[in-house]
């Protein structure tokens, strides 16, 4: 998939962290032969996707519980206790 033209687009975003994660992002960026600045951008890409997905997930619940597509606390419990 190509990424648009905006999605390439690089701005400046700052910051502040503590000194100690600075130098762990510098030892990790020696280790794969990257910048802190690549180093923060996967670590953002994988926060957003990683939220992106909950917060799906949350939609999608809601509209199952308004369909009313869930179980009752007894159906839940009975369920539990094959588990047990």
């Amino acid at each position: 998939m190509q990424k648009s033209k905006e999605s390439r687009e690089k701005v400046n975003v700052t910051f502040r962290m503590g000194r100690d994660r600075a130098a762990a992002l510098d030892e990790l960026g020696k280790y794969y032969d990257r910048d802190r600045s690549y180093l923060v951008n996967v670590a953002v890409e994988e926060y957003l996707a990683r939220h992106d997905w909950q917060v799906e997930q949350v939609k999608l619940a809601r509209r199952e519980v308004a369909e009313g597509k869930f179980l009752t606390e007894q159906q839940f419990l009975d369920a539990l206790k094959t588990w047990l």
